[in-house]
């Protein structure tokens, strides 16, 4: 097939010697050890040529085609950050999901009045949701969301928190272990629906035992804008995360008002011998944080940084002020 392909553009003698490259690099390449190979592609995804943005995108679907352990592979990695904003299999990821459902949970859908029936076999050639690695929760409500408003013609919460439900039991029961969770600021103007569904989707499904395993091993987490501001979700957060690595708080609330040198100073396990009692933490950090939150936000934002086991670095930061208070271990 290669050579056929070749041949067409170049001729015999070129496509001869094209071909043999081709073969001889492919073959080099493949008997690298794994680790390497999949080093490579992961380099090959995040770089971000200038003025070619999807150009690594192209290079790995054309790696797709080389043979059955490097399409694995690729899949792989082009699916373990789906609802990011350059991602390219993004558009059909709800339906893909969707359509990976056993026959049982697709009749549920159906009989909640789902409009999607175009369901593929249950065995699919690859497991799409186990992939999952990265999770900007924000573009996965909205695409949910609008999903939802497709198939079932109509803005419905019932629905969408039905669904909502059964995607991350799909993401649990296959085995995704998520490394990445993004939630980002969304500006009401371009997002309407998406402040109201923050406030009214039930949330509380993240901590089921059916759903909560997808959390555990989750290393960097970053939380920005209006959800700093609804208590009831950090709480849950705080609940499901606790080897969080690497904490970002982002909000217009965090500006001068919270003292960089008080925050080291507790932050400092040799600076105050009470930072061994779980509940002095807590109440320190809450003191600090409702000098620019209510008592509830700040109650739950300080559950949530005191409950990060292996914390090495918390980053608060203002983007309209750019200060940032960095903590490191």
């Amino acid at each position: 097939m290669l050579r056929k392909i070749i041949t067409s553009c170049l001729d015999d003698d070129h496509a001869t010697t094209l071909t043999q490259t081709i073969i001889l690099t492919i073959t080099m390449i493949s008997h690298l050890p794994v680790e390497i190979i999949l080093q490579i592609f992961q380099t090959i995804y995040y770089s971000k040529p200038k003025n070619r943005p999807y150009e690594q995108y192209q290079t790995l679907r054309s790696c797709l085609l080389v043979n059955r352990f490097w399409c694995i592979n690729v899949t792989s990695i082009l699916w373990s950050r789906v609802f990011a904003p350059d991602s390219l299999v993004r558009l059909g990821a709800i339906s893909k999901y969707i359509s990976c459902l056993n026959p049982e949970k697709f009749q549920l859908l159906l009989d909640a009045g789902m409009k999607f029936s175009k369901r593929t076999e249950y065995n699919q050639l690859f497991d799409y949701p186990s992939f999952l690695k990265e999770l900007q929760f924000d573009i996965f409500l909205k695409d949910l969301s609008a999903w939802c408003i497709e198939y079932y013609r109509c803005r419905n919460l019932k629905f969408q928190n039905l669904v909502l439900r059964t995607l991350l039991e799909l993401f649990s029961e296959r085995g995704a272990k998520l490394e990445v969770f993004y939630m980002k600021k969304v500006y009401k103007c371009a997002f309407p629906f998406y402040h109201t569904d923050l406030r009214y989707l039930d949330f509380s499904v993240l901590t089921s035992v059916s759903v909560k395993g997808i959390f555990v091993s989750c290393k960097k987490m970053r939380l920005e804008g209006d959800v700093l501001m609804l208590s009831n979700i950090i709480e849950i957060f705080a609940k499901i995360y606790n080897n969080i690595e690497h904490l970002t708080l982002d909000s217009l609330n965090i500006g001068p008002k919270i003292l960089q040198n008080e925050f080291y100073n507790f932050m400092d396990p040799t600076s105050h011998s009470f930072l061994n009692d779980e509940i002095d933490r807590k109440k320190i950090l809450s003191t600090i944080l409702s000098k620019s939150f209510s008592t509830t936000q700040s109650n739950a934002l300080a559950s949530l940084i005191t409950s990060q086991r292996k914390l090495k670095i918390l980053v608060l930061t203002n983007q309209s002020t750019m200060l940032d208070s960095t903590i490191r271990k």
